[in-house]
């Protein structure tokens, strides 16, 4: 829930964020919506965790206002999965980032 709230502020104030805001926010987002669709809490902070380690934000540091909105778009999609996906995808995250073409444009594998 926290999390969400973090979310929610985010979006509102993207001007006030850094860079890679868009993406950490990715990463809240899928261990927000594991624990929302009846996992674990200690599973999802561990999604959450290993989803950082595995990903680098490509946003470049000269995102202009105007152009950081749709960068949240990637977050929105995955916060919303159905939890059937949720379960199916478990720790496959190419999978989570696969229901949005704005999570290329943000983020890749280290």
């Amino acid at each position: 829930m926290i999390r969400a709230l973090l979310f929610t502020a985010a979006v509102g104030c993207a001007h006030q964020l850094p860079s890679d805001q868009a993406c950490l926010e990715v990463g809240y987002a899928i261990g927000s919506r594991s624990e929302a669709c009846g996992l674990d809490a200690e599973l999802a902070t561990e999604r959450i965790a290993t989803f950082e380690e595995r990903y680098v934000c490509t946003i470049p540091e000269d995102v202009t206002i105007e152009q950081e909105s749709p960068l949240y778009e990637c977050a929105l999609v995955t916060r919303n999965l159905a939890c059937e996906l949720v379960v199916e995808y478990g720790d496959d995250f190419d999978r989570w980032l696969g229901s949005s073409s704005a999570c290329s444009v943000i983020l890749e594998p280290r």
